[in-house]
């Protein structure tokens, strides 16, 4: 019976096959050098660094070089180079970095997991100003708002913690923290944004609000001094722009300057 002849030998498939996985390692720890400028998630990314440069530059095995990687940024020795392995592997094949589980275990809970509390805080951050602005509310707790917003803060507080709460089955033991405040805000769809202060209208073709000591400059000041002005302007009649309206000058002496 004769061999069946293959278009590719299999010592070069072989051959083709190590290149290959050669160059997956290279093309990986090079693109992991560049994401160790993120600090939050340079520690694991370093493991993955160190195992792709022990594979590609000093031809180790995937793993001893694990073991020596996680061995050297102090991980475990029981687990830490199988998940060095598996975390080379995931940014081998997806380009995926690990991420921490922190905060995500079964029994963490959240109050916005109930549906309820959900409902109602939505409802209620919709209708309350202040809930776009996290750090008063934690301003509040440090005694640091100004007296007429506490009374407002006051009784958003107490919403929450003596009527919201405790109408869903739960009770506050703790203030309310910034990062809670701005996590709340964030999973009701709030986005934090920067107020750049605008221009000034008049309030008749757009709708501004002006601050009132403008107002009272403009009122008060500005348009008494330009009326002044009137009987020394010349003025044309509508029908004929060549004819000047006669008007009665006063004397400059009499004028008054603003």
């Amino acid at each position: 019976m004769k061999r069946r002849k293959l278009d590719v030998p299999v010592r070069e498939q072989k051959q083709l096959k190590k290149e290959r996985r050669v160059k997956d390692f290279a093309d990986a720890l090079e693109a992991i050098e560049k994401q160790l400028r993120l600090k939050s998630t340079s520690h694991r990314a370093r493991v993955i660094q160190s195992t792709l440069h022990l594979v590609v530059r000093n031809s180790r095995k995937l793993m001893d070089a694990s073991e020596m990687a996680t061995k050297t940024h102090g991980f475990a020795r029981a687990g830490g180079s199988r998940l060095a392995r598996q975390w080379t592997a995931d940014w081998i094949k997806k380009r995926s970095l690990p991420e921490s589980d922190r905060g995500r275990h079964a029994k963490t809970w959240s109050l916005l997991n109930d549906p309820e509390v959900k409902d109602e805080l939505k409802a209620y951050l919709r209708t309350n100003k202040w809930s776009m602005n996290p750090e008063k509310l934690v301003e509040y707790s440090k005694a640091k708002v100004v007296t007429e917003e506490m009374k407002k803060f006051v009784q958003d507080t107490k919403y929450l913690e003596a009527d919201l709460f405790p109408r869903v089955g739960y009770k506050v033991v703790r203030g309310i923290s910034l990062p809670t405040a701005r996590r709340w805000l964030h999973g009701q769809g709030f986005e934090i944004t920067e107020v750049k202060k605008g221009l000034f209208y008049d309030g008749t073709s757009h709708e501004t609000n002006e601050r009132p000591d403008n107002v009272a400059y403009r009122q008060e000041e500005f348009i008494p001094a330009f009326d002044a002005f009137w009987p020394y302007f010349v003025e044309y009649q509508v029908d004929n722009l060549e004819l000047v309206v006669e008007n009665q000058h006063r004397p400059l002496d009499n004028f008054g300057w603003y």
